[in-house]
């Protein structure tokens, strides 16, 4: 099962450098996200499906290699 990295999430953000609320609640951010929030990655080991991961960078249709 992969872990979300600040490398995945700088990835998956959208062309105008935003995420969506679908994404933030795949990787268990609150909606609105805080001021802060990508910084907490350092410290978190966030697991998730290959399915959600899929999901998570396809909503920005970002490919996963």
């Amino acid at each position: 099962m992969p872990l979300v990295t600040l490398d995945i999430i700088e990835r998956a953000k959208s062309e105008k450098g935003g995420y969506t609320k679908k994404q933030l609640e795949i990787i268990g951010v609150e909606w609105p996200p805080h001021k802060g929030w990508k910084r907490e990655f350092k410290h978190k080991q966030i697991i998730i499906s290959q399915e959600q991961l899929k999901e998570f960078l396809n909503i920005n249709n970002i490919t996963h290699t």
